[in-house]
């Protein structure tokens, strides 16, 4: 009797294995106050989707956009008030291709709009 050790190698290109990513988003917690901003031909109000939107305040002269599912319920009671805030932040690419009846935003731009906002996941009063 004979064995036989046979060996399969398959090779991949790169362009075929998928990338892994981090499913998991990085938690941060940040301590600021909480602005309203007017609709505007602003980046951000194209990164929220073309409404008035919200900022918080933080560090002396940073500020970022805060998006969350129910935005107007949950922050109109903390507008101009200090918080900290618990959730990540997310980036998007808004580009004029997007010309879609659902976001009819992306139809005004002339170039993409990269967005960076911090999705909230829980919010505090101080």
């Amino acid at each position: 009797m004979f064995n036989i050790l046979l060996t399969i190698t398959l090779l991949t290109s790169v362009s075929q294995v998928p990338i892994a990513q981090s499913q998991t988003p990085l938690l941060e917690q940040l301590t600021g106050t909480i602005i309203q901003k007017p609709w505007s031909k602003s980046q951000e109000s194209y990164c929220i989707g073309g409404s008035e939107y919200f900022v918080l305040q933080y560090g002396e002269d940073l500020t970022i956009v805060l998006q969350h599912p129910e935005a107007d319920k949950l922050l109109d009671d903390f507008i101009d008030k200090k918080v900290t805030i618990n959730g990540y932040r997310q980036t998007n690419t808004i580009a004029p291709s997007d010309r879609t009846p659902a976001n009819g935003i992306a139809q005004t731009l002339s170039y993409p709009v990269l967005c960076t906002v911090f999705i909230v996941q829980e919010l505090t009063g101080l």
